[in-house]
């Protein structure tokens, strides 16, 4: 099997754990042990490139942004209203202040 990153992010795309280890992917793979520092270079690589993290324990997972259809993906926050007015009433002191006394 031909090692390269579209080989790396698929077996990562199926981890179903928090992370996988490097031996563990490298089994996964198919990769021999001479060939594990080609494969340490290509998820480095990928760390540096944002696409794959390290977890507790030296683990590798892909990023949150790297897999649309994970549920746990952080989302933008919802946008939020601007309070034109306050609770009681009262208007906000930024009009109070551009208001004529």
């Amino acid at each position: 099997m031909t090692l390269n990153r579209e080989a790396v992010l698929e077996a990562l795309g199926r981890v179903v754990t928090r992370g996988i280890r490097l031996t563990a992917l490298a089994d996964d793979l198919g990769v021999r042990k001479h060939e594990y520092d080609h494969l340490r270079e290509l998820l480095d690589g990928l760390v540096r490139d944002g696409v794959v993290t390290t977890v507790t324990g030296g683990a590798f997972a892909l990023a949150p942004t790297g897999r649309a259809a994970d549920r746990k993906r952080p989302t933008a926050p919802p946008p939020t209203a601007v309070q034109t007015r306050l609770p009681w009433g009262a208007p906000p002191a930024a009009t109070r202040a551009a208001a004529p006394a």
